[in-house]
């Protein structure tokens, strides 16, 4: 069994707090196998949990930042629900091109979106 990166960080996070899988499962109004099943990454990562786990723990700063992006690396699929037709735009062509586009390129729209630039 290969833990995903969200897997990795949100067993650390348990442990590193001394709680239990059924107790962190019981707070997200989850099951225990279900929670096991996201850790390990046979389950996926529900819509709205990210939300719940950061209100339920209180996490801030950079294990909130970690733990965003620990959930992004493991994500199979993204639902998107562009607002105008400029962000139907946006999402389009970063659907698109996002195959062709080199690490230096997809660094920087990551630094342009997290507005670092």
């Amino acid at each position: 069994m290969r833990l995903t990166s969200f897997g990795v960080f949100i067993r650390k996070f348990r442990l590193d707090h001394s709680i239990t899988l059924k107790d962190m499962a019981e707070v997200l109004g989850i099951s225990s196998p279900y929670l096991s099943g996201i850790e390990c990454g046979t389950r996926s990562i529900p819509e709205g949990f990210e939300e719940k786990l950061l209100s339920a723990y209180k996490l801030t700063g950079n294990v909130a930042t970690e733990f965003k992006e620990a959930i992004d690396q493991s994500k199979r699929q993204f639902t998107l629900t562009p607002n105008d037709n400029l962000d139907k735009t946006l999402v389009g062509s970063l659907n698109r091109n996002l195959s062709s586009l080199d690490d230096e390129r997809k660094k920087m729209i990551i630094k342009i979106l997290n507005g670092e630039l």
